[in-house]
């Protein structure tokens, strides 16, 4: 597993001042995603069609055991948390929908972050890129022994295809993931954001703001940039690298 590079799209706020202050990410729970169907899967109709995607049948025996431990699936999926970010790229083709869908309409910023991959695999439960198929969740239920209770770390590959599978409306955010053992808050170093993206519409006074504070912050390998219009295509934007003060445009 490579280094996971991904983009957080946020509305200037002070909640988002608080985070960068003390450098926290936050894990949400599958209740607090704005999707209803986002790491909530229904259990029972997800087996009935992984199932019938790959021509199976089903015993009573096995029906019974599949809802015990559709029970215990469901606990431990209530007690994860996921950090979400963004694989594309912050001026690529999807980001005309980000930025005003997640970036404050233009008037945010869009974070980027390098977390290295032993951060993922020894203090999370896992992570990686999220899937807009069916194939992978369906593949990880059936490959499920049920003739025996499987252990916590058994079902981890289909906790992991759970909370990574989306429906395909959602594929424009090319969306990556880390999983957490629990919702909340986590420190990381500051060295793992890497560039500040202002939208464009953040202002002069904002900008520069932003700037001092996480320069005071010790955020000293963070690159800011500000996204700015081009004239070779009419709705086509490029990435300015800001120095120092930063001046009107």
């Amino acid at each position: 597993m490579s280094d996971l590079i991904g983009h957080k799209f946020k509305s200037l706020s002070q909640q988002l001042m608080k985070s960068l202050e003390v450098s926290e990410i936050y894990f949400a729970s599958p209740e607090q995603l704005n999707d209803p169907f986002d790491c909530q899967i229904d259990l029972r109709v997800a087996r009935d069609l992984a199932l019938k995607s790959q021509g199976l049948i089903s015993t009573p025996a096995d029906d019974a055991r599949w809802k015990y431990l559709s029970g215990r699936l469901e606990d431990l999926l209530k007690t994860c948390g996921v950090f979400s970010l963004c694989g594309g790229q912050v001026i690529g083709p999807n980001a005309h929908l980000l930025w005003p869908h997640y970036g404050g309409s233009h008037e945010g910023v869009c974070l980027t972050y390098s977390i290295p991959d032993c951060f993922v695999i020894e203090q999370q439960i896992g992570g990686g890129s999220v899937e807009y198929t069916t194939d992978k969740v369906f593949k990880s239920i059936t490959e499920l022994k049920l003739d025996a209770i499987p252990t916590s770390e058994e079902m981890t590959p289909t906790i992991i295809s759970l909370l990574t599978t989306k429906a395909s409306a959602w594929s424009y955010e090319e969306e990556c993931r880390m999983v957490a053992y629990k919702p909340g808050p986590q420190r990381i170093p500051k060295e793992w954001l890497i560039q500040v993206s202002f939208g464009l519409r953040v202002g002069e006074t904002k900008r520069q703001c932003l700037m001092d504070s996480m320069r005071k912050w010790g955020y000293s390998n963070c690159i800011f940039t500000e996204v700015l219009r081009v004239d070779e295509n009419l709705f086509g934007f490029s990435l300015n690298e800001l120095h120092g003060n930063t001046s009107p445009r």
